[in-house]
């Protein structure tokens, strides 16, 4: 036996709320079941049942955009992670570079107390690595720096970008909902 539209009207009704469905129907109309009143229940049902799914559908979303945007942080920290690590180990060669300078400079001190000409060669040359590792440290601080200035922009657009799209899923809801109130007002002066 196949289904009818009003078959399809109390699907997933309970018994009583079956029983109180045919009786407004009944009220309703006189007549089969393709009539006005028959069709416009199944639509304002089936309109209903698609505004019960929204809600779901947006905390979906939004779950989705919580994941993402986690993702995201993920990426970040990773990548800051490295940066951090790289910029370290930079460091620690400088700072290697550095004792060894010094510890051959203050051997040949020990060594070669006469020989100052060498000794200040060294030293400049010294002088020279410090401020070329200085240079080098800071140009990798700037770099961090113009990084975390582009990633809290990029976390600014997306943040205005979801409150404008929150607002017009918003709006066309309310629209909605809107017109189905007039259609249903306009269908009961109708009557």
């Amino acid at each position: 036996m196949q289904d009818t539209d009003l078959d399809l009207l109390f699907e997933g009704l309970s018994p009583e709320e079956a029983k109180r469905m045919r009786k407004i129907l009944a009220e309703w109309r006189i007549g089969d079941e393709h009539s006005f009143p028959v069709q416009l229940a199944l639509l304002t049902r089936a309109q209903w049942k698609a505004a019960a799914k929204t809600p779901v559908l947006l905390k979906q979303s939004l779950e989705l955009l919580d994941k993402k945007l986690g993702d995201y942080r993920q990426q970040t920290a990773t990548l800051l992670k490295d940066f951090h690590a790289s910029a370290d180990t930079k460091v620690q060669e400088i700072q290697e570079l550095i004792a060894d300078q010094k510890e051959a400079t203050n051997v040949a001190l020990a060594d070669l107390r006469g020989h100052t000409a060498t000794a200040k060669r060294v030293l400049n040359e010294m002088e020279r690595q410090l401020t070329d590792g200085t240079a080098e440290l800071k140009k990798y601080r700037d770099k961090f720096i113009e990084e975390r200035q582009r990633l809290e922009e990029a976390r600014a657009r997306y943040e205005n970008q979801k409150d404008w799209r929150d607002w017009v899923v918003f709006g066309i809801l309310l629209l909605a909902m809107v017109a189905i109130g007039a259609c249903i007002e306009a269908k009961w002066h109708l009557f």
